[in-house]
């Protein structure tokens, strides 16, 4: 139960960074900064506003327009109560939170077939109203099950009881390691939380520069980009129907950042990707400009955007990326609005589900 609790939680997180609002200004009461939590190894960070997100009614749109299938909450409000039903936990207290992972090897981190993964380094660090001991409680009639509880460097480290029948939620542990504070994560990973409050060195170096930077009031993410997975690359990938797109100078990237704010009823979204130098960040861009005037040319031929919204949300997108190179960072800017978002939700979809 507590892993399928995380990966609501890492799905709320994931659209809420791609499409919610977060608010500017000061950081909620009880807030830590990434230094002071969260642990050096890992190559990925997020932050977004779980409180402004909930309330936003760009996610609500997009939520209750896409397809969703039968055993999916048909609204987002229907979502938030099967949540705080089958977990105790209101979203609702929730004000701010942090994604941050070790995500080298993704095959631990992404779920297969609906079920959480039983390894990998991942954790969230949620900020709210809520009081430690009403959170247990709820959590423990939410789920049914008796949290036990460990003291770790003067903190209580609580998990679901051994004898659980569902034993693949063993590793599954959440801590409190400020007033206001919660983690949640593998046992490794919350020690490893409480290491850092303890004095530990945290987040450091490069990524956290380049987090810290970020402009994003929306939600702002930044990740060192594993070397394992770039040695899966091709130099060249076959689009079916639509061309060929070269992926040689990709094979460079070291890093990549995204800032998401919003004016009015507009989405912007920013993603810069740094590369080992500026000819590979060029030939990346000039790939990608390739491919997109292919995508256009496509687009003509079949008798341009017309009447079918999914296209003509295509065609906008397509217009409104911007590619600019400095030094070695290639930058991709893009603005949508909320209904031209619900309008890609459908081939979006499609394309994740290999139809």
């Amino acid at each position: 139960m507590l892993k399928k609790i995380a990966l609501l939680v890492i799905s709320l997180l994931t659209v809420a960074l791609m499409l919610a609002a977060v608010a500017c200004g000061s950081e909620p009461k009880g807030s830590i900064s990434e230094k002071e939590a969260v642990p050096q190894r890992a190559n990925l960070i997020a932050r977004i506003s779980l409180e402004s997100a909930l309330a936003d009614n760009g996610i609500r749109n997009v939520y209750d327009k896409v397809d969703k299938g039968t055993d999916v909450p048909a609204t987002f409000d229907e979502f938030l109560q099967m949540f705080r039903e089958q977990t105790g936990l209101d979203l609702k207290g929730f004000k701010e939170a942090t994604l941050f992972g070790d995500i080298t090897d993704p095959s631990q981190i992404l779920p297969e077939q609906g079920v959480a993964p039983s390894e990998g380094y991942l954790g969230v660090i949620v900020s709210g109203t809520f009081k430690k001991d009403e959170l247990i409680a709820a959590i423990e009639k939410g789920t049914g099950q008796k949290l036990k509880s460990e003291a770790y460097k003067g903190y209580d480290i609580y998990a679901i009881e051994a004898d659980t029948t569902d034993l693949s939620f063993a590793n599954l542990a959440l801590a409190f390691p400020g007033d206001g504070v919660l983690v949640v994560g593998s046992i490794d990973v919350v020690k490893d939380v409480i290491d850092v409050r303890n004095g530990e060195k945290g987040l450091g170096g490069d990524l956290l520069e380049a987090y810290e930077k970020l402009d994003g009031s929306w939600g702002k993410l930044a990740l060192n980009i594993p070397g394992e997975w770039l040695s899966q690359l091709p130099d060249e990938q076959d689009i079916g129907g639509i061309g060929t797109l070269k992926l040689k100078a990709f094979k460079e990237m070291r890093m990549a950042t995204a800032a998401l704010d919003r004016a009015g009823d507009n989405f912007s979204l920013e993603i810069r990707v740094a590369f080992s130098g500026g000819a590979s960040a060029s030939g990346a861009k000039d790939a990608i400009d390739g491919f997109i005037s292919v995508l256009q040319g496509l687009i003509k031929l079949a008798g341009g955007s017309g009447d079918i919204p999914e296209m003509a949300a295509l065609t906008d997108l397509l217009n409104s990326l911007h590619l600019s190179v400095s030094g070695n960072w290639l930058t991709l800017r893009l603005e949508l609005t909320t209904e031209q978002v619900e309008e890609l939700m459908p081939m979006l979809q499609g394309m994740s589900s290999g139809d």
